[in-house]
């Protein structure tokens, strides 16, 4: 019996970072022996890389106003002011469409500047 036809009884993958052949930075999990082989098609076969956007707007008021694939409703929005002093805000999101594995409900902090 061939190792790939082996049952593996444990997975374990590994972060990496590669530029494809257009010079962006993208970080991959992959199987630890796989990185090398990974970091080469990249380089030598795609040019960029973009996360599909399907054009749902998430939310027109607060932190997460932009387009997402996701279908997202805000919950509740505190906060306001623009500029240094603004103080910040917070928002309650959920996803009603999430990734597999992933939690619906996302609380986003935004304070001085600094998202949490």
């Amino acid at each position: 019996m061939t190792d790939q036809k082996k049952k593996k009884d444990f997975s374990s993958y590994t972060y990496g970072e590669a530029r494809t052949g257009g010079g962006q930075l993208i970080k991959f999990t992959c199987e630890p022996e796989d990185v090398k082989k990974i970091k080469s098609f990249l380089a030598e076969n795609v040019r960029g890389i973009d996360v599909p956007v399907t054009g749902q707007v998430s939310t027109s008021h607060g932190t997460f106003g932009q387009y997402s694939r996701y279908k997202v409703v805000q919950h509740k929005y505190a906060g306001g002011g623009y500029g240094p002093s603004c103080g910040g805000c917070i928002e309650v999101l959920e996803i009603k469409n999430p990734p597999m594995s992933r939690h619906r409900i996302v609380i986003y902090e935004f304070s001085n500047g600094h998202g949490v």
